[in-house]
């Protein structure tokens, strides 16, 4: 999947958090969103996924235009989002296999899940292909917070994506968690997906992503110019050349971004 967006704007009342954002992400890499708070990457995120609408702008996903009216419009484009309050997510009366597939449409476990023994040994696969040693049967209210954090980004990359953004996945995680969430993101990666990753951790952005794209607050100076510069992912210079399309150019209120390649 490319996803390109063009000149997205979105304002809350007279407060416009975007204006004019421009960003491409490709299948096959990893693109760190960072930026301080209230710079707009929650808000770009939920652009992109469709919990917002833009006010201005286009969205194009591999060459055609889209317009997502509401979540499950991303979903079936192929877009899976793990928000910071991934517990929105989760259904807690249900058990880890009932989350995994609460929104299955293949059929595969039957009408309201009636096939469960097919259920339990399809989640059981899953879970342990990325390494979580959880019981399927599980009562999620019963699982600690990592543990549920972890089902929620299980949920995520089970889904078939295309494209899945990580909204800040390591806060409640320990380093072994961690570690088992960056295999789990190279995977995907290796295997073809696009992948958004906003973190304030530098030091792991630096270990896992392929480029960067910075929002920066730069006040209400509307002379102020804002530009993409190019450099690797680990934070160094690259080729010294603008990106012309890899980051926004972006003049709030809201943030300017600089693209990092």
């Amino acid at each position: 999947m490319q996803l390109k967006l063009r000149g997205i704007r979105k304002q809350f009342g007279e407060n416009e958090v975007l204006k004019g954002i421009d960003l491409t992400v490709n299948g096959g890499e990893v693109v760190a969103l960072l930026g301080e708070n209230g710079a707009g990457k929650s808000t770009l995120t939920r652009v992109i996924s469709g919990a917002y609408q833009a006010n201005g702008g286009t969205v194009e996903i591999d060459g055609s235009l889209v317009a997502f009216r509401k979540p499950q419009d991303a979903m079936k484009a192929g877009i899976q989002v793990i928000y910071q309050e991934f517990r929105h997510n989760l259904f807690p009366q249900l058990t880890v296999a009932e989350n995994l597939y609460a929104g299955d449409r293949s059929g595969r476990h039957g009408r309201l899940w009636s096939n469960r023994v097919r259920m339990q040994k399809d989640a059981d696969e899953l879970l342990k292909s990325i390494g979580m040693a959880m019981s399927p049967s599980a009562l999620v209210r019963d699982l600690s917070v990592p543990q549920q954090q972890m089902l929620a980004i299980a949920k995520a990359i089970g889904e078939d994506a295309s494209m899945v953004i990580f909204d800040e996945p390591t806060a409640a995680l320990d380093q072994a968690e961690v570690e088992a969430l960056f295999a789990q993101v190279r995977r995907l990666r290796d295997e073809g997906v696009a992948i958004i990753y906003i973190s304030h951790r530098l030091t792991e952005v630096f270990d896992l992503v392929d480029r960067l794209v910075v929002l920066r607050d730069v006040g209400d100076n509307p002379g102020r110019e804002q530009r993409a510069e190019s450099c690797g992912g680990d934070g160094r210079p690259g080729r010294g050349e603008l990106l012309p399309e890899g980051a926004t150019r972006h003049r709030p209120h809201g943030a300017a971004a600089e693209g990092t390649e």
